[in-house]
């Protein structure tokens, strides 16, 4: 799979994340069920960052690098 194909999953899963907060912010705040909803998406998203947010050539863990990065900071090779 793309680098790019990867950093759009990641990107649309973090913004479902992020809305997920929302609602189970407004509807579901006093239920173990949404809690335990949201733990899940979000565990699942730190393992998929965890396996998919590496560089395609060294496949170092980009940890901190700005989505919007142009170059591996390991080992200076083009993100594409």
């Amino acid at each position: 799979m793309k680098f790019s194909t990867k950093k759009t999953i990641l990107f649309v899963t973090a913004f479902i994340l992020v809305g997920a907060i929302v609602i189970f912010n407004n509807f579901f705040t006093k239920t173990i069920i949404g809690m335990a909803i949201f733990a899940a998406a979000l565990i699942a998203y730190v393992i998929v960052c965890l396996i998919w947010w590496r560089c395609p050539h060294c496949n170092s863990y980009l940890h901190k690098l700005s989505p919007f990065a142009d170059f591996c900071p390991f080992c200076g090779e083009k993100l594409e």
